[in-house]
């Protein structure tokens, strides 16, 4: 009888570290996915407003390429100050452009953790970005 017993609390207290490991696990899970949530919300709020700086960026870059006189020779436009706001234009547009890259990556990321996290990761839901 000893021993049954002894066996008997030895089961139980494997099963109360399985049931405990189990509910660690849970807790893991529905972390990581309410992490990757927030982070795909985040990251369509960053993609609407990296939309909208790019927009911006190229409107300035339109309308200071308008500016420019268009009958000066090189050497003036070189010269000229609306040529540096034209140059700086094409700068900040190239940046915008950058980060919207930046945001994009971030997001397909938080998409692919939260797929992973929920187990249904495959390449047919998960296809390579076409240029």
């Amino acid at each position: 009888a000893p021993l049954v017993c002894g066996r008997l609390q030895m089961a139980q207290s494997q099963l109360q570290q399985a049931q405990l490991g189990l509910l660690r696990l849970q807790l893991q899970l529905r972390a990581g996915v309410e992490e990757a949530f927030t982070a795909i919300r985040s990251g369509r709020e960053q993609l609407e407003l990296a939309s909208k700086a790019i927009d911006h960026a190229r409107e300035t870059y339109r309308l200071m390429e308008k500016r420019l006189p268009p009958n000066e020779s090189p050497q003036q436009v070189m010269s000229n100050k609306t040529f540096d706001g034209v140059l700086n234009s094409i700068r900040q547009l190239a940046q915008a452009q950058a980060n919207y890259l930046t945001v994009v990556s971030n997001y397909n990321k938080a998409q692919a953790r939260l797929l992973i996290i929920l187990g249904t990761y495959t390449r047919a839901n998960c296809p390579a970005p076409t240029p």
